[in-house]
């Protein structure tokens, strides 16, 4: 079990830009239950952390803080959130062999690796990289059959690892907003979601669940 941020694109109306912060605040945590709530499960508590508003603003929940984005300018901070999410992504995706890592950890040079990246560079990275590894472990599998009672794989986690990396980057597919994804998929599973419905998103939601 741990924690992990989440990322939201919303599409907000006005009130949510406007007049006191607690009910900006409420007006959006209640759009994130309506859009997001049902796909959670009685383990995943959650707390909002902040959202980050196109034209470059945010807004932070109490007991939170805005982290190294507030030292963004604002005119690149939405398009940094973005990245992050992708980031977190890719992290994930075990990109350069990076780590998830937890409060206190500093991840690996693949984790750097990913810091240091672009979004079309990251991108290019996970189209070049995730296939290749799925393929490769689809071939340690050797044509036995999982249905028949015989594991594929030496332990129960390489077999759901496997399974996560394939679904993971089908989500990453079904984007219109990258990385955004509209699959209805849950953080166990994926971790930036489109709560959008064809309309233009203005603001990204980061928020810390537990999974």
């Amino acid at each position: 079990m741990s924690h992990a941020n989440s990322c939201f694109l919303m599409a907000l109306d006005s009130d949510a830009f406007l007049g006191d912060e607690d009910e900006r605040r409420e007006l959006i945590s209640e759009e994130f239950s309506d859009k997001f709530g049902s796909r959670l499960d009685e383990n995943n508590y959650f707390h909002h952390v902040a959202v980050f508003f196109k034209d470059g603003t945010y807004l932070i929940w109490p007991k939170s803080e805005p982290g190294s984005f507030a030292d963004i300018p604002s005119e690149i901070r939405y398009q940094s959130v973005r990245r992050y999410a992708l980031q977190c992504v890719s992290v994930d995706f075990k990109l350069f062999g990076a780590m998830t890592w937890t409060f206190g950890d500093h991840g690996n040079e693949g984790n750097q690796k990913i810091d240091e990246l672009s979004c079309d560079e990251l991108l290019t990275e996970i189209y070049r990289q995730v296939p290749a590894s799925i393929s490769q472990q689809y071939a340690s599998i050797q044509g036995k059959l999982a249905w028949l009672g015989t594991i594929p794989d030496d332990s129960w986690m390489t077999e759901y690892d496997r399974r996560k990396m394939v679904l993971m980057f089908e989500a990453l597919r079904n984007c219109n907003h990258v990385p955004f994804t509209k699959w209805i998929v849950t953080p166990y599973e994926y971790r930036a979601f489109d709560l959008t419905r064809c309309e233009e998103p203005n603001a990204i939601l980061i928020t810390d669940i537990h999974t």
